[in-house]
């Protein structure tokens, strides 16, 4: 009986303990899943954090470059590009039926940035051809003395011809200097003329284009060819006294469509030579 007894409490006891250990196993798995989800949602956050980070970021790069882009639009004769061409085009994908929907706003703050690229590459792009058009047209404009640092004695405009001893116009400017002196093409161009041209004696000209060339005269040695390209600053002669001259020196002369114009506006004072 005392046997008997002690197996119906030991069986009851098996019966208490069974739903203890399930409750206790259901807790402890609950309280790992807890922990479990907690982890994966802080892991979660602080990878929206370092995205969110990242955007703004990135947000902030394009704005300043939107400030560059805008300047230098400006600086080569463009009009910056109006705000509301950014934002064409932009496709949201937030889903209004979503419990969470940050996946879905990051998606379309990717697809603001993007366009904003797109746009920005498109403008530079469009930006860097008008600069070298710009650098172009520029390098063909007359624009530093032939002779740097040389005197002007004789103007352009009416005088006393020093030779014939009448008054004549002066289709240039007289640049004093020594003999030998390097003369340099005043802007970039192709040799038009190298050779002996009547009172102007060695001579060199140049066709800049757009209806502008440069005669360069009295030359003691032309130092280029007919038909080769010259860049500014390049020497293509020396000074001299060939031709009707009293004294040595270079005459200077600026055409437009064939017609002797004032050269002193075309040399620009402080210009760097490339």
């Amino acid at each position: 009986m005392n046997q008997y007894r002690k197996l119906c409490h030991n069986r009851v006891g098996l019966l208490l303990i069974i739903p203890i250990l399930f409750m206790i196993s259901f807790v402890l798995g609950r309280r790992s899943g807890i922990k479990e989800a907690q982890s994966h949602r802080f892991e979660e956050l602080m990878t929206n954090t370092a995205i969110e980070s990242k955007l703004v970021e990135l947000d902030d790069q394009l704005k300043s470059l939107n400030s560059s882009d805008e300047a230098l639009r400006l600086a080569v004769g463009l009009d910056p590009i109006p705000e509301e061409v950014f934002d064409v085009g932009i496709g949201g994908r937030e889903n209004p039926y979503s419990v969470d929907n940050s996946l879905d706003i990051t998606h379309k703050r990717l697809d603001v940035l993007s366009r904003r690229i797109s746009v920005l590459r498109q403008s530079l792009s469009e930006a860097e051809k008008r600069a070298v058009k710009n650098m172009e047209r520029l390098s063909c404009i007359p624009s530093i003395s032939p002779v740097p640092g040389a005197i002007i004695n004789s103007r352009f405009g009416m005088r006393i011809h020093p030779v014939y001893g009448v008054e004549a116009m002066h289709e240039g400017i007289d640049l004093a200097a020594k003999e030998g002196t390097p003369v340099v093409a005043s802007a970039d161009g192709i040799v038009s003329f190298c050779g002996t041209y009547g009172g102007y004696g060695l001579m060199v000209e140049i066709d800049h284009g757009n209806g502008i060339s440069t005669r360069y005269a009295h030359n003691k040695m032309n130092k280029v060819r007919n038909g080769q390209r010259v860049t500014r600053g390049q020497t293509i002669g020396l000074v001299g006294t060939t031709g009707v001259t009293t004294s040595v020196h270079l005459h200077y002369e600026v055409r437009r469509d064939g017609e002797a114009i004032d050269p002193i506006p075309y040399v620009l004072p402080g210009v760097i030579v490339d």
